[in-house]
């Protein structure tokens, strides 16, 4: 065979193996990007991009939007997804009023979204002290949060002559040791065509004893997103409100007040609304951030426990549930702790039990009760949001029992933060800066597939803790992701809390902190916390640290980069052990 021939053959064989070899690498990639759950992500990540861009371009003054269709068990729906302000850190809350969307921004702002998608402002602010806070010494004290102060729900309450009051519950600052969970109302006017605030004024409705909360003598100053704050109407003239522990628990701060009587704190209360006259008609509870009664005057709430004792509970006049004595959780870290006060673990000898209980934990929201004429075949059940869980779950519900639970819609880094009954369907408020609503698709096959929301030149400007300023390094984008997705576990400083305290985690020891249990993954791991090693970390904890109970962030996975950033700006000392 000739020089030239074997010449060719070889380039020709070396060629195929290039061949090979890329068609091997795409082949494994592809299966690492499925498993990564990359498509998704990036889906998402783009999804929320292009919500922003609308966001930007307001001036048009509408978004237009399509039904998408989505498949559950017994039912197709489809929903359409609006964008109705920035990107929320925390709090915030949807209610119905004679058909229209009623919106309360994280720091209280107020607006509308009426039965022909006209969004329009509610020109009044909650009174929760924003000024004043600005202007205190926690604005620029690290161990507070501007995502831990926030608004809670809100409602509006037809009376008896037809006029309507606004309620809305939230955190309220009124001085360096005076925080607040309050309820405040004031009059609106409802029309067909929107909402308006009668007179700008607000009364004071209910303020949780013991009035003023002092700032948390451990970890986080103020921690308002373990508030609960739902508020449902009782009956004609009562109204019922979950109020959380705030973490104020014998564990994360030396008072327990769940179980203390002298304090509102860990309790559900009901309130004459014309006498304003509060008793307790719960005790026990944690951060209740879900309470409904349905048509047939069941009662339930849903609440937040430590790790893997998230409940369902159906409430009765009386009951006592518990916490902090009793939970199906245990305490954060590894190997796994026992809740430190309960009286037998994993239990609930002697208290009022859930219905049902979630392991692992999804961070339940609020829960509102299926329309049975929009979805006959959910008669009585219950859909329900959730935050951690970045899912909209619907629960078959018999007289006292959970039968089963069903996803129905999920999307990585989509917190759920609120669900309201609409008639017709159901709406839910989601941390992207989305209102989401829901309905029977078989219900409506008639109907346009497309609609015009309008009005976003008439919405007040968001504050400015609201969403973070345009322009940030990383560390300060961090700094915000960081406050909203890990601080309720993490303490910037020295503090252990849930997780271990992240003080000067770079160039730290893995596994290291002293007096924090972690896992054997962890803690046998010899080496340092680099930016790589912790982006690595974040992006799928368990492949690289096997056992670890640290969960999946639930944020953009682009925005770990960000993260790590604002953990090297850290410089606070934590101590360490000497591994051996």
């Amino acid at each position: 065979m000739s020089r030239s021939v074997l010449s060719r053959l070889w380039r020709w064989g070396l060629a195929l193996l290039a061949a090979l070899v890329v068609l091997a690498a795409v082949f494994y990639s592809g299966i690492v990007a499925e498993e990564q759950r990359f498509p998704e992500r990036v889906r998402h990540y783009l999804d929320r991009k292009k919500l922003a861009v609308r966001a930007g371009v307001m001036n048009q003054d509408e978004q237009q939007l399509t039904w998408n269709h989505l498949i559950s068990n017994l039912h197709t729906l489809e929903y359409i997804e609006a964008r109705i302000g920035p990107p929320m850190g925390g709090g915030g809350a949807i209610g119905e009023v004679e058909g229209q969307v009623i919106i309360l921004s994280p720091l209280g702002r107020l607006s509308y979204l009426n039965r022909h998608y006209k969004l329009g402002n509610i020109d009044t602010v909650a009174p929760m002290g924003v000024e004043e806070l600005r202007a205190s010494k926690y604005n620029t004290d690290t161990m507070f949060s501007w995502h831990h102060f926030r608004a809670y729900d809100v409602m509006a309450v037809k009376k008896a002559d037809g006029s309507h009051d606004m309620y809305a519950s939230f955190s309220r600052y009124q001085g360096e040791r005076c925080f607040q969970f309050a309820v405040y109302r004031t009059p609106i006017e409802v029309t067909g065509e929107g909402i308006k605030a009668t007179t700008g004024q607000w009364e004071e409705f209910f303020t949780a004893r013991p009035g003023c909360l002092r700032p948390k003598d451990r970890g986080w100053r103020f921690l308002g997103l373990g508030a609960g704050g739902r508020l449902i109407r009782l009956d004609d003239h009562t109204l019922l409100i979950s109020v959380g522990d705030h973490q104020y628990d014998g564990f994360d701060d030396s008072w327990a007040a769940a179980q203390d009587p002298a304090t509102d704190l860990g309790k559900i209360v009901a309130v004459d609304m014309v006498t304003r006259k509060a008793r307790v008609f719960a005790t026990g509870v944690r951060n209740p951030q879900g309470l409904l009664m349905t048509r047939d005057g069941r009662i339930f709430d849903t609440e937040h426990g430590p790790q893997g004792g998230d409940e369902i509970n159906m409430l009765r006049d009386g009951g006592n549930y518990g916490w902090p004595l009793a939970t199906y959780g245990v305490n954060y870290g590894y190997p796994r702790r026992d809740w430190p006060f309960a009286r037998s673990q994993a239990d609930h000898e002697g208290y009022d039990k859930p219905i049902f209980g979630f392991s692992p934990a999804v961070g339940p929201s609020n829960l509102i009760e299926a329309d049975p004429a929009e979805f006959p075949l959910w008669q009585s059940d219950l859909i329900m949001g959730s935050l951690r869980g970045s899912t909209l779950f619907h629960l078959r519900v018999e007289g006292d029992r959970v039968r089963y639970v069903e996803p129905l819609f999920s999307r990585d880094g989509t917190r759920f933060r609120d669900v309201t009954a609409l008639n017709g369907g159901f709406a839910t408020l989601t941390n992207d800066g989305t209102l989401m609503i829901f309905r029977n698709a078989e219900n409506h096959g008639a109907e346009p597939r497309t609609v015009t929301v309008t009005g976003y030149g008439t919405l007040s400007t968001a504050f400015a803790e609201e969403v973070p300023p345009p322009h940030l390094t990383p560390a300060e984008r961090g700094k915000d992701l960081f406050a909203v997705n890990c601080s309720h576990c993490h303490s910037p400083g020295t503090d252990i809390g849930p997780g271990p305290p992240l003080g000067g985690i770079v160039g730290r020891p893995v596994g290291a902190a002293k007096g924090f249990g972690y896992s054997p993954a962890l803690a046998d791991y010899r080496g340092v916390w680099s930016e790589d090693l912790l982006i690595s970390f974040l992006t799928e904890p368990q492949a690289h640290f096997e056992g670890t109970v640290m969960p999946q962030p639930t944020m953009d996975w682009l925005e770990y980069p960000n993260v790590v950033a604002y953990l090297e700006t850290l410089d606070t000392k934590v101590e360490t052990v000497e591994k051996k």
